[in-house]
């Protein structure tokens, strides 16, 4: 216990650690919002994702009206979620439900922001695992489990300078990933302004089915084994947002005892995509390969395909097709519904403008001065996030 430092049972730092209103939800957006478990998505108070209440009236339900300082936090029926907390800072004139499936703590002898913090740590996690041991569903705990754990609370004033420390490094992370979205902004902004929409082809360029300038085939379907040759292996899950993999050892990794054809191992500026998934909003993602002369195959649910024709540059058709409006026309089908499974007769057919090669590799050279930003950037962002990480351990570890 560091000096000074108390430690008590949540129950006695926060009163009235309770469920919400049991209120049916819809998704129009005209009744009274209502908060749910997505309403903690990117560890904030996410408006965007609020529920509304079928109701007409507010009155019966004011002992539900969140306050300014209240925290949420989930507790049952997702892993994903559970144990996320977030303060709420109240908007003027706003009235906001707390709803079913997360808890509402009201403090009274701690500092919500201080809580806050203390909620992300390992120490707070590694609790809640421990009460979740025990539950039937493991995906939830109860409000009695929840009043048990216990929280460090230092004097006011360490409280008030420990949210300081926290909050300064959380925005120098928050600045940072903010500019990183500026300069996404930035490099499809040049795109358009040297191409236009690549689906609208308002300037004209000439116009190729992608199967025309490039070969596809679709990935490995394994099976783990212990023994045989090792091989480098990419699949849905290392694509996440990224426009392009360099390939390293963190991969992961299979093992046969017969050789991999050729064909199903990857070369350079080959570009992947997401063929088929559970989540339809992660089928045609897209993303250019560097192999770093690795031996690397990809999996049974990707699709590769790789440029054949010159008057193309790999780069260039990676980058039209993750722009929204590529990524809709290539995901699309009848009557506005998300395709299920991407496959090879669709990319085959599908319509990609083709400007002058010189153009395309001047993109390419304005995209590489963004990108280099982008890497000085992430590295400082790693740096900050290593510190504060440090700071939390040091001081809830």
């Amino acid at each position: 216990m560091k000096q000074n430092w108390t430690y008590k049972k949540l129950g006695e730092c926060f009163t009235n650690i309770r469920n919400g209103a049991n209120i049916k939800q819809f998704s129009p957006a005209d009744g009274i919002p209502i908060t749910r478990i997505e309403t903690l998505s990117n560890n904030v108070f996410n408006r965007d994702k609020l529920g509304y209440a079928n109701i007409h009236s507010i009155e019966n339900y004011e002992k539900y009206i969140l306050n300014e300082g209240d925290i949420l936090m989930s507790h049952i029926n997702s892993a994903k979620y559970l144990g996320r907390a977030v303060v709420y800072h109240q908007k003027e004139g706003e009235n906001i439900i707390h709803g079913m499936n997360l808890l509402r703590l009201v403090p009274i002898s701690i500092m919500p922001n201080f809580a806050e913090y203390y909620f992300k740590s390992f120490h707070f996690k590694k609790q809640i695992a421990q009460i979740t041991k025990k539950a039937v569903n493991q995906a939830s705990f109860t409000t009695t489990d929840l009043k048990n754990v216990t929280i460090p609370v230092p004097s006011l004033p360490t409280q008030q300078r420990i949210v300081s420390e926290l909050d300064l490094l959380q925005s120098i992370i928050d600045k940072q990933q903010a500019q990183l979205k500026e300069l996404d902004t930035l490099a499809q902004a040049v795109f358009y302004d040297m191409f236009g929409d690549p689906v609208e082809n308002e300037k004209g360029w000439e116009v190729k089915k992608l199967g025309e300038i490039a070969s596809f085939k679709n990935g490995l379907n394994y099976s783990l084994n212990e023994t045989g040759k090792m091989y480098y292996i990419i699949g849905v899950s290392d694509f996440q947002s990224k426009s392009e993999i360099r390939c390293d050892t963190k991969l992961s990794t299979i093992y046969t005892n017969d050789a991999i054809d050729n064909g199903y191992l990857l070369q350079d500026n080959d570009i992947l995509f997401v063929r088929s998934n559970g989540n339809k909003q992660l089928i045609a993602r897209n993303m250019l390969v560097k192999t770093n002369n690795l031996d690397v195959t990809y999996s049974g649910f990707c699709i590769r395909a790789r440029i054949v024709d010159e008057i193309a540059s790999p780069f260039f058709i990676n980058f039209l097709l993750k722009l929204p409006s590529s990524h809709k026309a290539l995901t699309m089908k009848g009557r506005g519904c998300n395709i299920s499974n991407l496959n090879q007769t669709t990319l085959n057919d599908f319509d990609i403008i083709v400007p002058p090669l010189p153009l395309q590799q001047s993109f390419a050279s304005k995209i590489e001065s963004i990108e280099k930003q982008k890497a000085a950037i992430a590295q400082s962002i790693a740096e900050t996030q290593k510190l504060f990480d440090y700071t939390m351990d040091k001081y809830f570890g």
